[in-house]
């Protein structure tokens, strides 16, 4: 499933490339994707005991904010999830030149780094506007019971 509306695959979806940076686009992501979200959850929901392979082009973004709600919801601290999540840039840069090459904005290279503060601002805006991970998901319509389950299924 795409979390992007975008109907064809780009590196960086049209829809975010008006953000000043990966923390808008992820905050964004959150308020603006909720339905996708959700499918996306009843995924893990749907295949409790089969695995969940969940990616996107450069595995830091889409990746790293369904990663942070999961890590969130199953109790990690903030200071691992963001460190997980800045550990991408490193891991990506010997695909970040050839993804730089694919793209045709020279602005929307800045969206291939992975630094901890985007992360940051996603998790404050967690927190302010919702308390948490499970609360979020409350919001966009699952039940305490499935939340339970996805959290007893990744603790296991």
């Amino acid at each position: 499933m795409n979390l992007f509306d975008s109907t064809k695959a780009s590196i960086v979806p049209e829809e975010v490339q008006t953000y000043k940076d990966l923390g808008g686009v992820y905050i964004y992501m959150l308020e603006g994707m909720k339905h996708k979200f959700k499918e996306l959850f009843d995924i893990f929901i749907k295949y409790p005991y089969e695995t969940v392979l969940f990616h996107c082009s450069a595995g830091k973004d889409r990746t790293g904010v369904t990663a942070a709600l999961l890590l969130d919801l199953i109790g990690c601290h903030e200071y691992d999830i963001v460190k997980d999540y800045s550990e991408s840039y490193e891991n990506n840069l010997e695909i970040n030149a050839s993804l730089a090459q694919m793209m045709d904005n020279e602005e929307a290279k800045q969206y291939l780094k992975s630094s901890p503060r985007y992360m940051m601002e996603l998790l404050d805006y967690l927190r302010e506007h919702y308390g948490s991970a499970k609360e979020y998901l409350l919001e966009i319509g699952m039940k305490n019971e499935e939340i339970d389950q996805i959290i007893e299924n990744f603790t296991i």
